[in-house]
């Protein structure tokens, strides 16, 4: 898919196949953010997460690896430029909608 300036993205447009694909969740470590990764991996993604709440960060982390997937946790405040560019260090290459959904080909090792 291409993300086109202006343009609203359409039904069609999502990804319908999010096995082995990588998804970039901020706030990952309880509420939507949680929920939002643990069904991500459900549905076949590895997981790159991201919350200040580095314990319950790394909670999320392991029962996405219980799933089988991959998640590379990194605990920081993503208001902080450190933090976003560890992030965007993290992993690569990356395809961001615009929606703050990230998804990749890429799988963290």
């Amino acid at each position: 898919m291409t993300l086109e300036p202006n343009r609203i993205p359409r039904p069609e447009d999502r990804v319908k196949d999010f096995r082995d694909k990588v998804a970039l969740v901020t706030g990952a470590a309880s509420g939507i953010g949680r929920e939002t990764a643990m069904e991500l991996a459900r549905e076949g993604c590895h997981l790159v997460l991201a919350d200040i709440n580095e314990g319950g960060l790394q909670e999320v982390g392991r029962e996405a690896r219980a799933l089988g997937r991959r998640a590379l946790c990194v605990a920081g405040d993503i208001a902080e430029k450190s933090a976003v560019d560890t992030l965007a260090c993290a992993f690569r290459p990356i395809v961001i909608t615009r929606f703050g959904i990230v998804i990749t080909d890429f799988a963290p090792s």
